[in-house]
């Protein structure tokens, strides 16, 4: 007996998509392109291709090799790891960057399922509706998700490379903690939407707070001294970098876009 599929599937652009077998059949060309294997079949400039394949490779593993080298040479080095409190900071650091890279990533409309995924936790959708709102930038200049990727970058390297600011960088996070309750009413009483990225980073901000409480890192911030000014002004200055460069990334997606809706057109 023979069965009559009721719907094609198939994949366009590496996404698997299906459609009934009536669609198909009316936008179908009736061409079929049939590919077989032969014994002299290979791809043009097959050795160059997986040369360059290789050492395209080969820059990714040295690059994150030299990443980790120089954060364990910091770490040691530094003495990071004696205190747990200062462990603690450095992994809710990482973590709070990560959460912000996420969050530029959907300001931007890049697909990533990942993000994806964290953001259905509180709400379908709940991410991109609270990240289209005026409230999501600072000022209407600064998007929150650039303000929270310069902190968490710039409290990781701080603590990484300059440790005895560590008092500054818990007073830094003590600045931060109103904005943490402005965003929970916000999105609860205005927007009535949850980003579930925009809610881990808050409490990635509190967890931050008794880090740095526990560890007795509050204590002695006055009088101020002047690497605190200077941290001020390293945060200051890695937002209006990013923020400079942003509308780079997002120029490119627009095209990127633009052609990949002319290609299927």
């Amino acid at each position: 007996t023979r069965v009559t599929p009721v719907a094609v599937s198939y994949v366009t652009q590496g996404v698997s998509e299906s459609m009934s077998l009536g669609e198909f059949m009316k936008v179908w060309s009736g061409m079929v392109f049939l590919a077989f294997p032969g014994d002299k079949a290979i791809e043009p400039d097959y050795a160059a291709h997986h040369r360059d394949e290789l050492l395209t490779k080969a820059k990714g593993w040295l690059m994150w090799g030299g990443i980790i080298a120089l954060f364990l040479y910091l770490v040691i080095s530094n003495g990071i790891y004696r205190h747990i409190s200062t462990v603690l900071l450095t992994i809710l650091d990482i973590g709070g960057l990560y959460l912000t890279y996420l969050l530029l990533q959907k300001s931007l409309k890049i697909k990533n399922p990942t993000a994806d995924r964290v953001c259905g936790v509180l709400q379908e959708g709940g991410c991109d509706s609270v990240l289209e709102m005026k409230a999501s930038k600072f000022f209407g200049i600064f998007s929150w998700s650039e303000v929270g990727f310069a902190y968490f970058s710039v409290s990781l390297l701080a603590l990484l490379m300059f440790p005895q600011w560590i008092r500054y960088l818990a007073l830094c996070n003590v600045c931060c903690l109103p904005f943490t309750f402005w965003s929970i009413w916000y999105q609860r009483f205005r927007a009535h939407k949850w980003c579930t990225l925009c809610v881990s980073v808050q409490a990635t901000l509190w967890l931050l707070f008794f880090c740095y409480l526990s560890g007795g890192w509050l204590k002695g911030v006055f009088p101020f001294r002047i690497e605190f000014f200077v941290l001020g002004v390293t945060y200051l200055t890695v937002l209006l970098l990013l923020n400079r460069i942003m509308p780079q990334f997002d120029n490119t997606v627009i095209n990127y876009e633009s052609n990949e809706t002319n290609s299927q057109a």
